[in-house]
């Protein structure tokens, strides 16, 4: 649902703010497997404005179950090709941005997303309830997401296959 996209970003923008990295720096200057398949001119400001040509997630992954694999999935990116020209549309990267942003995140922080958010909104605005991943001691928290499974009989499949790996 796009809740952690912005909170994301905040942190790339915290990072840029102390000068670790710059918008229009190449995705390659921290990533350098991104940079095969015509993709080293693609920039940290093209992943954030969704003009990296890098939404598509059905030709990378045969199951579900491959989002799961943080490894595979920055593996599948950094070699698959830009669906156009970057910088020249957009295109929503509404499963990929999280992978794209968030590898960028790790290789200059060192950090996994989540340890990144905690460092750079959660703690500095004294939160105590967000989360990118949730281990298990708080899953409780969690509000339960109700659907109509007569009105989407995909996401039920969906869902019926995730939920194995709870």
């Amino acid at each position: 649902f796009s809740t952690t996209k912005g909170v994301v970003a905040t942190v790339v923008h915290r990072l840029v703010d102390r000068g670790e990295l710059a918008y229009d720096d190449p995705v390659i200057k921290y990533w350098p497997e991104f940079g095969s398949a015509t993709k080293d001119q693609i920039t940290i400001r093209h992943l954030l404005t969704h003009q990296a040509a890098m939404h598509a997630i059905r030709p990378l992954v045969q199951s579900a179950e491959t989002m799961l694999d943080w490894d595979a999935m920055v593996s599948l990116l950094a070699d698959a090709e830009p669906a156009w020209e970057p910088g020249t549309r957009s295109g929503y990267h509404a499963l990929t941005y999280g992978w794209l942003i968030g590898e960028v995140i790790r290789r200059i922080t060192g950090l996994t997303v989540n340890e990144a958010v905690q460092r750079e909104v959660v703690e500095p605005l004294g939160l105590d309830s967000l989360f990118i991943g949730l281990a298990p001691k708080d899953r409780d928290r969690v509000a339960d997401l109700y659907f109509n499974p007569k009105s989407d009989q995909r996401l039920l499949g969906t869902f019926r296959r995730l939920e194995r790996f709870d």
